[in-house]
């Protein structure tokens, strides 16, 4: 009957530590989570990289299209420049 007893004994001190560690894990989940939502919380940090991420890929873009166009007629223009300056310069000498 005593071995009855302590096994009693030790599943009521098992329960309390479970009931102990589930409001401490229940405590710490709801104060993360009222972090979180607060203001200037996780969520509007997160919220506002990710409209700045937007922002960014957006001027991305725009930067090689323009760089793109530069490059483009810089490419086509150079040859007509270089043979240009090529008959001023030598032009006198001839």
């Amino acid at each position: 009957m005593s071995g009855e007893c302590e096994r009693h004994e030790q599943l009521v001190t098992d329960i309390a530590t479970i009931k102990t560690d589930i409001a401490y894990i229940k405590e710490n989940v709801c104060r993360h989570i009222k972090e979180g939502e607060k203001e200037g919380g996780f969520r509007d940090r997160l919220l506002i990289a990710e409209r700045e991420i937007e922002a960014i890929k957006s001027a991305f873009w725009k930067a090689c299209l323009v760089s793109g166009v530069i490059g483009g007629l810089l490419g086509k223009l150079s040859p007509d420049f270089f043979n240009w300056m090529v008959k001023t310069v030598f032009a006198g000498q001839g």
